[in-house]
């Protein structure tokens, strides 16, 4: 149960600097330890990591994160000066204070690996990422007002997802994906407080399981621990899944709506169409009649 390099271990890594990688993802995943010289070598040659192709690097990522033993590999590319080659914004969040209040645990860094460790093993890779990245962006808006305050920090990650994202060439559904969580992550208070409509709508989102999962993984990797808020948007959300087993169907689309109103396709039309199907949900509207007649109200 030891990661060694055949022959010279530094001459391995400069045949392939992706080995600097796989080392550590085969030492977390397979639960072994390092020969003295491997872990040498990695730290010698860490620098090499950022000459690895993007998509390889993600392709190791994605391998060691989908397994419970990721939050170690990700202290474990910290500790042998990988990370900042491969993940530079998360090696940022590494001692930066939290409000002492509302997070016992520590610094950033130490909230984003108790998250990443409280997902269970049905988390899908999109929530994954979502977890690691949802506070990323706490190191650009830290500051000191009346407390540590980190205003803002849900739209700045989000927007550093993306870049680290695009980075490492994920696909534009994932990028879309976890950006979406990312960004929404702070509103589930105001999501309990919504008209049934309009919370109805962010159930039926696709990305709102990966929202929900990185929503209850953020309190159980927060030191108190609070899931009450967890537990009454995920009741909320159950019940709203076992009414609707299948996504309704609007009762209007946007030919109705251009041949009612007699306008164009347009930007127009598609607020007109969100904001009935809100309704919709809501049991506002209840048939396609009365669609059709509240579009016709002036």
């Amino acid at each position: 149960k030891i990661i060694r390099f055949i022959g010279d271990p530094h001459e391995r890594i400069l045949e392939d600097h992706l080995r600097i990688i796989r080392a550590v993802r085969f030492k977390n995943t397979l639960g072994f330890g390092y020969h003295p010289d491997t872990y040498h070598a990695i730290k010698k040659h860490a620098q090499l990591a950022d000459k690895v192709s993007w998509e390889r690097v993600r392709d190791e990522l994605n391998k060691i994160i989908v397994t419970d033993k990721a939050p170690v590999a990700f202290e474990d590319f910290q500790d042998t000066g990988v990370l900042p080659y491969v993940l530079p914004e998360l090696e940022a969040c590494k001692g930066v204070a939290q409000p002492m209040e509302y997070h016992h645990e520590g610094d950033v860094w130490t909230h984003l690996m108790d998250s990443l460790a409280a997902l269970p093993p049905d988390a899908s890779l999109t929530a994954r990422w979502s977890v690691i990245f949802h506070d990323i962006g706490k190191p650009e808006t830290f500051k000191i007002a009346e407390r540590i305050r980190f205003d803002k920090h849900s739209e700045v990650s989000a927007e550093i997802a993306e870049k680290i994202m695009r980075r490492l060439k994920f696909s534009r559904r994932e990028i879309e994906r976890v950006s979406w969580v990312v960004k929404h992550h702070f509103m589930m208070l105001q999501l309990l407080e919504m008209p049934l409509g309009r919370q109805r709508h962010w159930f039926l989102n696709d990305g709102f399981p990966d929202l929900l999962m990185l929503f209850y993984a953020d309190a159980a990797g927060t030191t108190p621990t609070d899931l009450s808020l967890y537990e009454k948007v995920k009741a909320e959300y159950e019940n709203f899944r076992a009414t609707y087993k299948e996504k309704p169907k609007p009762f209007i689309r946007g030919e109705d709506v251009m041949k009612t109103l007699g306008i164009k396709a347009g930007p127009k039309v598609g607020e007109l169409l969100e904001e009935a199907y809100v309704k919709q949900l809501g049991h506002e509207l209840k048939s396609r009649e009365e669609a059709l007649e509240w579009l016709r109200l002036p």
